[in-house]
């Protein structure tokens, strides 16, 4: 299990949740499901990151690489979240850039 096994749902519009769940896909998230914002809600700022009490691990995640979002605690009852694009979308943070190094150094 890798620490960025996040279960997400990508809410949004016009094809932004699509190239969104593509990205954080290829950071090594799972996305469970790409739709439009169920609630037809806008999001005035960047977005929201919806989760419940079991889910709030996989939320700090999700927030750390989404610059400007919102947490946003609801009462749902899975680790799963909710990641719902705003009005003010921005790009992803940078993913890390490999050093070449290994992970753990060998001891001699």
């Amino acid at each position: 299990t890798g620490s960025r096994e996040v279960e997400a749902l990508i809410r949004g519009k016009d094809g932004l949740a699509a190239s969104t769940s593509k990205q954080l896909a290829a950071r090594g998230f799972m996305i469970a499901n790409v739709a439009n914002e169920p609630n037809k809600k806008t999001i005035a700022g960047v977005g929201e990151v919806r989760y419940g009490p079991q889910g709030e691990a996989q939320a700090k995640l999700v927030l750390g690489v989404v610059r400007g979002a919102k947490g946003v605690k609801d009462a749902r009852k899975t680790a799963v979240v909710d990641l719902v694009i705003g009005t003010k979308w921005v790009p992803l943070k940078p993913a890390p850039a490999a050093t070449g190094l290994p992970a753990c150094p060998e001891s001699s």
